[in-house]
């Protein structure tokens, strides 16, 4: 999904609220917070996606005869917002800046922290759906401090999974209260940073992956397999490649 970068406007949030919770979607459409964070999981994906590919996910299970839009038109406008909100998404991960809307705060009343709790569900929802690629693309790779990148992946998850369900989050916690007292004053910098990281692992498994695709692109069926395993690549990594094609 490429285009020209348009600004998402206040206008564009309230029509795309009020079309995911109207009688048009199905109860299992996302709600706009869910989606922003839904994004984030498209746009961090260790492969590059199709607009057709995650779209259903936002609109949810669509009945024969029972489709959200009653023209050309209402379509058409739905996928402009939703080429803002993805454009949003994909612009923050480029500058390297998170920008939360003003009602995403941190709060012991669940009411008020509802939107921010839907943002890291939505992502969650994203991940689990992209399971299989991540899953693919292998995150055991060895960093400079000993660690992997499936280290570093399962932590950052790990906080924003926090975000997703709080009360759970503290129960299971060795110190909640001093958790508590961390939230209230650096949720947003804790956060913030957990998303980027995660968006750029994603980003860095698709940079291997296209320079690997690369390398087996050079490789003769007859040739050793880049991999090292001694085989020749027709008999050791060839399934794989072409999985790549």
């Amino acid at each position: 999904m490429t285009s020209k970068h348009e600004k998402l406007t206040a206008a564009d949030v309230s029509y795309l609220t009020e079309l995911l919770t109207s009688e048009r979607c199905s109860d299992d459409a996302l709600n706009v917070h869910q989606l922003r964070g839904f994004l984030w999981a498209v746009i961090s994906s260790p492969a590059a996606l199709m607009t057709q590919d995650w779209l259903p996910m936002v609109l949810g299970e669509v009945k024969d005869g029972e489709e959200p839009f009653d023209s050309q038109e209402e379509l058409d406008q739905f996928l402009r917002v939703m080429l803002k909100f993805y454009q949003d998404a994909q612009q923050q991960f480029t500058h390297k800046t998170m920008q939360f809307p003003a009602e995403y705060i941190y709060s012991e009343d669940p009411e008020l922290m509802q939107p921010l709790t839907d943002w890291c569900e939505g992502l969650l929802i994203g991940h689990d759906w992209l399971e299989d690629i991540w899953t693919e693309s292998s995150v055991d790779i060895d960093l400079d401090d000993g660690s992997s990148l499936q280290d570093t992946l399962d932590a950052v998850l790990a906080i924003i999974t926090l975000f997703a369900d709080i009360p759970q989050g503290l129960a299971e916690s060795e110190d909640p209260d001093t958790l508590k007292a961390k939230l209230a004053f650096a949720w947003e910098p804790l956060l913030s940073t957990a998303l980027l990281e995660y968006a750029q692992i994603g980003h860095e498994l698709r940079r291997l992956a296209e320079e690997l695709a690369k390398l087996y692109a050079r490789t003769g069926r007859n040739d050793p397999c880049p991999c090292g395993s001694g085989q020749t690549l027709k008999r050791c990594c060839m399934p794989w490649v072409i999985s790549l094609s």
